[in-house]
């Protein structure tokens, strides 16, 4: 079920009156068919890492893949960050940009505007199967 449902069914609900039992149900609903955010963002973090890791063993042959990476700091974004992979295989800690943003409240993946910054706008979702990144970040929309 979808966020967005189960708010339009709340907000009906509270205009038609619905009693509190009613309103309880719903967000029992919503509870039970939220979907878990932090395992679809490993989901969808894994998959964007396996499309890099392609790449470069389609084209890259002699470069370590870039490596992704969570960073938390921010209240309303979720920062990916990329970092460079030394030939020896280790990362590159000096050597990372970042990748794209994901927000926290909706799990929309946002292009990078800057290290601190997302542009507005999302180009896929960490729920949908359209990943909205390709091997070097956000995509662009189409």
């Amino acid at each position: 079920m979808r966020i967005s449902a189960v708010f339009a069914v709340g907000a009906q609900a509270i205009a038609d009156g619905a009693d509190d039992e009613t309103l309880g149900t719903i967000l029992r609903v919503f509870v039970a068919n939220a979907p878990n955010f932090d395992a679809a963002l490993q989901t969808w973090l894994a998959k964007a890492q396996s499309n890099i890791d392609v790449h470069f063993r389609q084209n890259l042959v002699n470069l370590e893949p870039d490596r992704l990476a969570i960073d938390l700091g921010g209240k309303k974004y979720i920062r990916i960050v990329k970092i460079v992979v030394r030939q020896d295989g280790t990362p590159n800690e000096s050597d990372k940009s970042c990748f794209c943003f994901v927000e926290r409240e909706t799990g929309n993946v946002l292009k990078s505007a800057g290290w601190t910054a997302p542009v507005m706008g999302a180009q896929g979702n960490i729920f949908s199967t359209q990943l909205g990144v390709g091997v070097s970040g956000a995509t662009y929309l189409r």
